[in-house]
C-alpha cells in the first residue's frame, strides 16, 4: 500500500513531462520518437527509484527536486533553442505541475488533516493531483502547442525571452513555498476557501499572459504587413509615373527622330565621325540609363525599379537578376519585404566604401515549382559579427531591424535563412518552400 502511494504521487511527473516538451516539438535535437523514447525512459527510472527509496526510508517526495536538474540536462540535451526559451518552456511546465499540486494539496487538506503518518499524499490526492494537472493541460493544450510555439518563432521577442524566462522560475518556487506544512491551519474558518480562490487566479493570470503577448505579437505583424503594403503601393505609383515618363520620353525621340537623321547624315557627308560620336553618346547614355523592367513581377520590379534609383544617386552599381513569373504562389508582400531589406541592407554597407566596392547583386527566381530562392551579394571591409539570435550584429541605431524582419517572414514560410563571409563578400541567401506559403496553406 506505501510503494502504491508513492507510485501515484510520483505519476504527477508524467503529465509534467508532456507540458516541458509540448511547446517545442519543432526545436527537437533529435527526431521526435528518440526524444520520446528517452524521455519516457527516464522518467520511468526516476518514478521506479524515487518510489523505492521513499518507500524503504519514509521521505517526502520532496527529496527529489534536485532531480529537476537531471531532467533539465536531458531537456537541454535534447531540444535546440536558446538558453533563455529552453529556461522558460522548461519551467513554464514545472509551474503548471507546481500549481497543481499546491492546489490539490489544499483542496484535499481536510483529507490529509489527522494524526502523523508517512510523509505521501493519500491515494485520492494524489489522483486529484494528476486529473487536475490533465485538465489544465487541457486548457492550456492550444496555447502551448499552437501560441508559444509562435512566439518562440517569432525573432521580435528575442531579447524579451530574458526576461520572461526569470517568471516561471520566480512562479515555481512561490507553488512551492504555499505547500502547506500543517493542514490544520487551512481548516480554520474560511482559509481553505480564500486561499483556492485565491490561488485559482494564478492560472487564469498565466493564460492572460500567453493571450496578451500572442495578441500584441499578432497586432505588431499586422500592422507590419499593412506597412508594406502601403510602400508597395507607394513604389508602384513611383514606378508607374516613372514608366510613363519613359513613354513620353520614347514619343518626344520619335518625334525628333527624323531630325536627328538629318543631323547624323550632314555629319556622315563630312565624314565627320568624331562630331557623329559626339553627337550619339549622350542619346546612348540616356537609353542605358532606362530600363522598362526588372522582372515580369510587376511588384517585385517596382521594389527593384525604386532600390536601382537609390543606388544611382549614390553611385553604387547595381545588378539585377530577377526572373520571376508575373504571378506568384505567395504573399507578394512577403518576398518584396525581403527582397528590399536585404538590397537596403546592401546599399547600406558599401555606400561609404571606396569606389571598387561600391556595388551589390541581387538575384531572384524559382529554382523548382516549390522553392523560391533570393540572393544578395555586396563587398565588405569590416569584420561581420554575428549576435546570438543568429544575425549579423550592429551598434547602429535603427539598423539591424530589417534583418529581423527578413528572420521572422522566412521562419512563417518553413525556409532557410544563409549568411556567407568568402573573400571580401558578403553572402545572404534565402530559400523559401511555396508550399509552406500562407497562400499554399490556404489552398
Amino acid at each position: 500500500m506505501i510503494y502504491l502511494a508513492y507510485l501515484l504521487e510520483f505519476q504527477i511527473l508524467v503529465p509534467a513531462a508532456v507540458l516541458v516538451y509540448l511547446p517545442v516539438m519543432k526545436h527537437l535535437r533529435y527526431p521526435s520518437k528518440r526524444v520520446v523514447m528517452a524521455t519516457a525512459l527516464l522518467v520511468i527510472l526516476v518514478i521506479t527509484v524515487g518510489v523505492i527509496v521513499c518507500a524503504a526510508f519514509g521521505l517526502s517526495t520532496n527529496v527529489f527536486m534536485p532531480v529537476l536538474g537531471l531532467l533539465f540536462v536531458h531537456y537541454y540535451i535534447t531540444v535546440e533553442l536558446p538558453m533563455n526559451k529552453r529556461i522558460f518552456c522548461f519551467t513554464n511546465g514545472t509551474m503548471l505541475i507546481s500549481f497543481c499540486t499546491a492546489y490539490t494539496s489544499v483542496l484535499t487538506a481536510r483529507l490529509e488533516e489527522g494524526p502523523p503518518r508517512l510523509a505521501v499524499f493519500m491515494p485520492i490526492t494524489s489522483i486529484t493531483d494528476v486529473l487536475l494537472a490533465l485538465l489544465l493541460m487541457t486548457l492550456f493544450w492550444k496555447t502551448l502547442s499552437v501560441r508559444l510555439p509562435e512566439l518562440l518563432d517569432n525573432p521580435n521577442l528575442d531579447a524579451t525571452w530574458n526576461i520572461l524566462q526569470s517568471i516561471p522560475v520566480i512562479m515555481t518556487f512561490f507553488m512551492f513555498l504555499i505547500r502547506p506544512n500543517d493542514y490544520s491551519i487551512l481548516l480554520q474558518d474560511r482559509m481553505q476557501i480564500i486561499l483556492l480562490m485565491l490561488m485559482a487566479v494564478i492560472p487564469v493570470a498565466v493564460y492572460f499572459m500567453y493571450f496578451t503577448l500572442y495578441w500584441i505579437v499578432r497586432r505588431t505583424e499586422e500592422t507590419n504587413r499593412l506597412s508594406k503594403e502601403n510602400f508597395l503601393l507607394r513604389l508602384d505609383e513611383h514606378r508607374r509615373t516613372e514608366l510613363n515618363a519613359l513613354v513620353d520620353d520614347a514619343r518626344a525621340m520619335r518625334h525628333d527622330i527624323r531630325k536627328h537623321l538629318l543631323v547624323i547624315d550632314g555629319l556622315a557627308r563630312r565624314k565627320d565621325i568624331d562630331g557623329i560620336q559626339n553627337y550619339l553618346t549622350p542619346w546612348i547614355q540616356r537609353i542605358d540609363s532606362t530600363s522598362l523592367s526588372y522582372c515580369a513581377n510587376h511588384t517585385v520590379d517596382a521594389v527593384a525599379s525604386y532600390y536601382d534609383g537609390v543606388a544611382q544617386t549614390r553611385h553604387i552599381k547595381a545588378e539585377w537578376n530577377l526572373h520571376l513569373p508575373a504571378d506568384l504562389p505567395m504573399y507578394e508582400a512577403d518576398l518584396c519585404g525581403i527582397l528590399s531589406n536585404l538590397v537596403e541592407n546592401a546599399i547600406h554597407a558599401v555606400q561609404d566604401s571606396p569606389e571598387p566596392y561600391r556595388w551589390f547583386s541581387a538575384r531572384a527566381s524559382l529554382v523548382s515549382e516549390g522553392m523560391l530562392a533570393v540572393t544578395v551579394k555586396n563587398p565588405y571591409l569590416n569584420p561581420i559579427v554575428f549576435g546570438t539570435n543568429g544575425l549579423p550584429a550592429t551598434d547602429e541605431a535603427g539598423h539591424g531591424v530589417g534583418m529581423v524582419s527578413v528572420k521572422s517572414t522566412v521562419t512563417r514560410y518553413d525556409g532557410v535563412l544563409k549568411f556567407q563571409t568568402d573573400e571580401g563578400i558578403f553572402t545572404v541567401q534565402v530559400l523559401l518552400p511555396l508550399n509552406n506559403s500562407p497562400t499554399a496553406k490556404k489552398n
